[in-house]
C-alpha cells in the first residue's frame, strides 16, 4: 500500500462520535454502523500507517487548523 501513495493521512474520531455521525447521515442503527465499522481495517492499524492524523472530534477551528497544517506538510513533502 505504501508504494502507491506518497502520503497517507487518517481522519480519527472517538468511536461514539463516528458512530452518531454514520448513524445522522445514513438514518441505520448503531449496529448497522458497528457492523460496518468491524468490516473495515481497525482505526488503529489505520493509524500505524499514517504519516499525518487529523483529529475530527467536534471541534471545528480545531478541525480547520489540523487540516491546514497537515496540508501545507504535504504539499511541501510531495513537491520534494
Amino acid at each position: 500500500m505504501r508504494d502507491d501513495v506518497d502520503v497517507i493521512v487518517v481522519v480519527d474520531a472517538p468511536d461514539d462520535i463516528r458512530i452518531a455521525r454514520v448513524m445522522m447521515r445514513d438514518s441505520v442503527s448503531k449496529e448497522k454502523v458497528v457492523e460496518r465499522m468491524n468490516a473495515q481495517m481497525p482505526q488503529a492499524e489505520k493509524l500505524k500507517y499514517a504519516d499525518y492524523t487529523v483529529c475530527n472530534d467536534g471541534d471545528v477551528m480545531k478541525l480547520a487548523a489540523e487540516t491546514d497544517a497537515v496540508l501545507l506538510a504535504v504539499r511541501g513533502k510531495v513537491s520534494d
